[in-house]
């Protein structure tokens, strides 16, 4: 009995590959969209909050929140940056 194995084509591109400006760019807004998101739930509807009203607070809030929210575009943990990707290279501005 003679087993041959025929190559398989890879369907799935390297993890490596660099994605394309668009991508990138659709991971940025979902950054923003995700910033101006958790600023909003971040404000202290019935007075100081747990930790204060100091402008240092208020400066570490904002970091917080930015650092959050590109790390959560980075990866995609939306899933808006895809959809806008998806429809856009659709729509012939995909590289």
């Amino acid at each position: 009995m003679k087993i041959t194995l025929a190559p398989v084509a890879a369907s799935v591109r390297p993890a490596h590959s660099a994605p394309s400006p668009l991508l990138g760019a659709c991971r940025e807004v979902e950054g923003l969209f995700l910033s101006h998101l958790l600023e909003t739930m971040d404000r202290q509807p019935f007075g100081e909050g747990m930790l204060g009203s100091s402008a240092a607070t208020a400066a570490f809030r904002a970091q917080r929140n930015q650092a959050l929210a590109d790390e959560m575009g980075r990866r995609g943990d939306l899933g808006l940056a895809q959809m806008l990707y998806d429809d856009l290279s659709r729509a012939g501005g995909g590289s």
